[in-house]
């Protein structure tokens, strides 16, 4: 009845915070355990895929190697400024850091592009047969 009411006034229940809640639990009581021991090609996105989207299904995750760890964990709004709160508020939540796993709500820069793969418009290229550079224009040109 209260979810009815609200309704009735344009609100919704906030269930945002649960999910949030639900998945560190399940985190902690030994899905980060599952995660870390999950075949990293099929076995993560069947136990994180559910959980995160859950909490929003706007959420993109995924698993790098860490720095202060062996793993990190990132949830991430994935480019939708109005996610970033959500994907803030999952991080708030999270439990310390620890050997394995630390915790990010961005997406990290890498470190090197060695072995990089960029793609644009269908086409892909490695990281050592591209070229970047700047050239500036002249005074008075457009």
């Amino acid at each position: 009845m209260f979810d009815d009411l609200m309704a009735l006034f344009g609100k919704r229940r906030d269930t945002t915070g649960d999910a949030i809640e639900a998945f560190w639990a399940w985190w902690t009581e030994g899905g980060s355990g599952q995660v870390a021991m999950a075949d990293p090609e099929t076995g993560t996105a069947p136990l994180l895929d559910p959980r995160v989207h859950a909490i929003d299904s706007g959420l993109a995750w995924e698993i790098a190697p860490g720095r202060e760890s062996a793993q990190l964990l990132v949830v991430t709004a994935d480019g939708d400024p109005a996610l970033r709160s959500v994907a803030r508020r999952w991080l708030s939540a999270a439990p310390p850091a620890e050997f394995v796993w630390t915790y990010a709500d961005s997406r990290q820069p890498a470190t090197t592009i060695a072995g990089r793969v960029l793609k644009f418009e269908g086409t892909s290229s490695t990281s050592a047969k591209c070229r970047s550079g700047y050239v500036a224009a002249a005074a008075g040109s457009t």
